[in-house]
């Protein structure tokens, strides 16, 4: 990954939304990953991140069926999206701590 001054355009959002994510600050990632969709509106990464970044807003609400909706829309927006994957693979596991206080689940985004 390129020093945060040698990344531009959708890119430099798509990091700042994910430091905002590895820190727990979804809401204000979502924020971010809506602003640099009116700027990229074709941008699977971003869109597909900004859904992951709604369903973990979603699953501190304790909603889990929208949580687990906004999961599999980020997928279909982007296969490659390994977050979404594996936020639901957590989701899915018995015994897991509440997520998103799932340490393992804010590494996703370090």
């Amino acid at each position: 990954i390129p020093p945060p001054s040698q990344v531009q355009g959708g890119e430099a959002f798509e990091l700042r939304a994910r430091a905002m994510l590895g820190d727990g600050d979804s809401a204000n990632a979502q924020e971010v990953l809506a602003a640099a969709l009116c700027v990229y509106p074709r941008s699977r990464p971003l869109r597909s991140l900004y859904y992951v970044a709604s369903a973990i807003s979603a699953l501190a609400k304790g909603e889990i069926m929208l949580a687990t909706s906004q999961l599999e829309t980020a997928l279909a927006h982007h296969e490659q999206c390994t977050e979404a994957a594996a936020i639901l693979e957590l989701m899915r596991r018995p015994n897991v701590p509440p997520l998103p206080a799932n340490d393992e689940m804010k590494r996703l985004f370090r």
